[in-house]
This record gives C-alpha cells, sequence and structure tokens, in this order.
C-alpha cells in the first residue's frame, strides 16, 4: 500500500519529469555528437544527464528526509558535488593525445556540460537545462558553420587500409603520405593469401580523402585503398 500511496503521489510524477528533461537534454547534444563520428555519442550524453539528475534528486530527497528527523546541518548539495569530480574522469577518457595531437577536447566539454545540466534538470531548474542543451548545440553548429565559412580545415582521423603486391614496397606508401602532410600512426603489416596489407592512422587536415586514395591508387602494384572513420564506433 506504502508503494502504492508513493507511485500516486504528485512529488513522483514531478521528479520523473525531471528525468525525462534530463534524458532528452542528453538526446539533443548526444545526437550532434553521433552525427559528428564522435567518441561520446547518444547513449553517453543520455546516461551522464540521467545519471547527475538522478544524484541532485537523490541528494535533495536525502537532505529533506535528514532535516525532518531532526538533523538540522543537513546539505542538500553535498551527495551532487561528487558529480563534478567524478564526471572528469569520463571527461579524461574522451581526450586523446599521439604525437603532439590532441583530440576529444570539445566531447570531454560537452560531458562536463551535461553533467551540470543534469543537475539543473534533478534540482527542478527544467527551464534552465532545456536552454543550456539548446546553447551547447547553438555554439557546436555556429562555430562548425563559422569555421567552413572561413575554410578552416580541422584534423581528420582515419584509419588506413592499402592492399599490395609483392612488388610494391611499404616505403612507398609512406613517402605518398608524407608528401601530402599526413602525420602516421599505428603502422603494421599483415601477409594475407600472397598480398601485403598495410594499415595505419592517419591525421591530415581538410576533405582530401578522394586524393589520398587517387594517389595511392597510381601507384604500381595497389590493388585497394579502404578510408575508415577511426572513431566510428567507439562511443
Amino acid at each position: 500500500m506504502d508503494v502504492l500511496e508513493n507511485v500516486l503521489d504528485p512529488r513522483f510524477f514531478e521528479l520523473l519529469f525531471r528525468l525525462l528533461v534530463a534524458v532528452v537534454c542528453g538526446i539533443l547534444v548526444g545526437l550532434e555528437r553521433e552525427y559528428r563520428n564522435k567518441p561520446a555519442g547518444v547513449r553517453t550524453h543520455m546516461l551522464i544527464s540521467l545519471g547527475a539528475a538522478l544524484f541532485m534528486i537523490i541528494s535533495i530527497e536525502v537532505a529533506i528526509a535528514a532535516r525532518a528527523q531532526g538533523y538540522a546541518n543537513a546539505d542538500p548539495g553535498r551527495i551532487a558535488a561528487q558529480v563534478v569530480s567524478g564526471v572528469g574522469f569520463l571527461g579524461a577518457g574522451a581526450i586523446l593525445r599521439t604525437r603532439g595531437l590532441v583530440l576529444g577536447l570539445t566531447s570531454a566539454a560537452t560531458i562536463w556540460c551535461m553533467a551540470a545540466i543534469g543537475l539543473a534538470a534533478g534540482s527542478g531548474m527544467l527551464w534552465t537545462a532545456v536552454f543550456a542543451a539548446l546553447g551547447i548545440l547553438l555554439i557546436l553548429q555556429f562555430f562548425t558553420a563559422i569555421e567552413n565559412l572561413f575554410r578552416i580545415r580541422r584534423f581528420r582521423y582515419m584509419r588506413l587500409e592499402v592492399i599490395l603486391k609483392k612488388e610494391t614496397k611499404v616505403f612507398q606508401v609512406r613517402k605518398i603520405l608524407r608528401e601530402m602532410g599526413m602525420v602516421i600512426t599505428e603502422e603494421s603489416l599483415e601477409m594475407v593469401f600472397g598480398e601485403n596489407h598495410y594499415q595505419s592512422v592517419l591525421y591530415f587536415r581538410g576533405d582530401i580523402e578522394n586524393s589520398i586514395t587517387d594517389r595511392l591508387m597510381a601507384l604500381k602494384g595497389v590493388t585497394d585503398v579502404m578510408l575508415f572513420n577511426h572513431m566510428q564506433n567507439t562511443e
């Protein structure tokens, strides 16, 4: 009977609505990150926002219950305050550093912001949470448009696979990539059914995938060239 009364309590529906707002905000920002093939996508942003909102609700409800039992110094922000430091570990996991390049800072920043949005939703500041999520989308989209307008090219991060016949030397592939200004990491070479499969991760600026493919295919003995978004499935 107590369970039924709790479920029918208007306060219960209010808390559920707060969680729902947090999830919607996570979806909005997560879709943008997913569209750009970033390491933290829809599920990650939803869970961060929902979790932060839940921690905020728990923090408030525990403080209310404690005060009802006579604890005058119960702090409604004590549990929620740990979210700020805890989410830093998630943000750090989204940042990659290799050969002087730092990737994932924007995704780490959105993770940090989603935790704040979840706390806002969990505390009942619903419109603040919604407008903050919309603000993040505006910032991400607006500055992408500005970069395109001024032709500011960001580094791309892609995996390359080249299938070579025996007479083609790997150093010829490397030479072309370096001539095109590539940063090459994670190289490997495997023999599969008499053909060499050369793989590496490339960092380059601009939309030059077709040029990479054309120049490598022009090499004698190269039978196929494939480029993949390296972080496409790493949410």
